[in-house]
């Protein structure tokens, strides 16, 4: 199921920040989360760039109900833009999401499980040119800065981060 959720990203081409194709996933992530019992929130934030001020949508869940998860499961959905060919991030960004989407519904069966967890589906994790304390893991970072601010971070015990699923070599 997860590798369906997979195929349909990959399907919808690169998804890089503010693209047809992200906003496009960030609809069907949410339509899908939401179908398995999850309230879905689109933290919506700017950041500087090497390519100038770009918009990014990180998306949060929390189970129907639940108001203090203690633990985060997140990974990305975007991917990064190359000039030489269409990078459509089937075992990036897709992949990660794809599980995400599966530990979803999953969980969405056992709701003493999902009310103790957050899933965050981040935007703007690809660098734009190469990784560095000013390019690339925009969401993430946007994320944490804002669990830190609102003093929501003391009340998360742990988190697994999800990214480069299936990578054959």
């Amino acid at each position: 199921k997860a590798l369906e959720h997979v195929q349909h990203l990959v399907d919808l081409g690169p998804r890089p920040p503010q693209s047809d194709a992200i906003e496009k996933a960030r609809d069907y992530i949410a339509s899908h989360l939401r179908d398995s019992g999850w309230e879905v929130t689109r933290q919506a934030f700017s950041s500087d760039t090497p390519r100038g001020k770009i918009a990014f949508t990180n998306l949060v869940a929390r189970f129907h109900g639940a108001s203090s998860p203690s633990f985060i499961v997140c990974g990305h959905y975007d991917t990064k833009i190359f000039d030489t060919f269409q990078f459509v991030g089937a075992n990036d960004g897709g992949s990660s999401a794809g599980l995400l989407l599966e530990i979803a519904r999953v969980l969405g069966q056992h709701s003493e499980v999902a009310n103790r967890i957050e899933l965050v589906f981040f935007d703007g994790e690809e660098a734009f040119e190469e990784f560095s304390d000013t390019d690339g893991i925009y969401g993430s970072r946007y994320f944490a800065r804002q669990l830190l601010d609102s003093q929501q971070a003391k009340h998360f015990s742990g988190g697994i981060l999800l990214d480069m699923i299936g990578l054959r070599s």
